[in-house]
């Protein structure tokens, strides 16, 4: 072997005491023994229209509010009357129609976050017709 072999040959843990690999290892135990905090906290919702335990004289009326969340709502969905969910097109205020029976209805909103927590709120409103007459 010559004296230029022998340069080229290293000590197979001198590797281990280099400053950027050791800098690298205790980055990586760091990341895997602090792991990102887990969100736990659900998302709120209020409904703002129409009020709690109110009346209106038309079928079909506006049902808005605002939904939040410590990190982001992901989805809003609401419910009719205990019926399917349905989709709303927004991730913090929101407005969609809502045609309702004649006499109590009863509107459930949900909110989802990236993190699989859930929160709802509900309004109930009664249908009146209005009396001609």
């Amino acid at each position: 072997m010559t004296n230029n072999d022998s340069n080229k040959r290293k000590n197979p843990f001198q590797i281990w005491f280099q400053p950027w690999f050791v800098l690298a290892s205790l980055l990586g135990l760091l990341l895997v023994a602090c792991p990102a905090p887990t969100d736990t906290t659900s998302p709120s919702i209020v409904i703002t229209n129409p009020s709690n335990n109110s009346s209106v004289p038309t079928a079909t009326i506006q049902v808005s509010g605002v939904a939040n969340d410590n990190v982001g709502v992901e989805t809003l969905e609401f419910k009719l009357n205990g019926g399917t969910l349905k989709p709303i097109a927004a991730k913090a205020a929101f407005n969609f129609d809502a045609t309702l029976k004649l006499g109590e209805n009863t509107i459930e909103v949900f909110a989802h976050d990236a993190a699989g927590n859930s929160g709802s709120s509900t309004a109930t409103v009664t249908y009146v017709k209005p009396k001609f007459g």
